[in-house]
């Protein structure tokens, strides 16, 4: 009975936030390009792209340069240990009783 009168009261909860940022969002001002009015003829807001942008545009599309591939590491040395054969214990007897 807990569970269910938390999950109204947190769903409640999150509508009225929703329903409050969907009221209000109209007065927060201006956020990048706006049009209203009779098929937009009434207000039209353009930004222009600051010229940065277009030397980004071209790095972007221009395929990254090629370089030396960088030195591989010399191959270890051969172990001089020689080598040894495992050796495994008997598996013990099983005492019947």
């Amino acid at each position: 009975m807990r569970t269910l009168v938390q999950a109204g009261l947190f769903v409640a909860l999150a509508g009225a936030v929703h329903l409050g940022l969907a009221l209000g969002w109209q007065r927060l001002g201006p956020a990048g390009a706006r049009s209203a009015g009779a098929q937009g003829e009434a207000l039209v807001t353009l930004q222009a792209v600051p010229a940065a942008y277009s030397t980004l545009a071209k790095a972007w599309d221009r395929p990254p340069e090629a370089g030396r591939a960088p030195p591989r590491a010399p191959a270890p040395a051969p172990d001089d240990a020689p080598a040894r054969a495992v050796q495994r214990d008997a598996a013990p007897a099983h005492a019947s009783a």
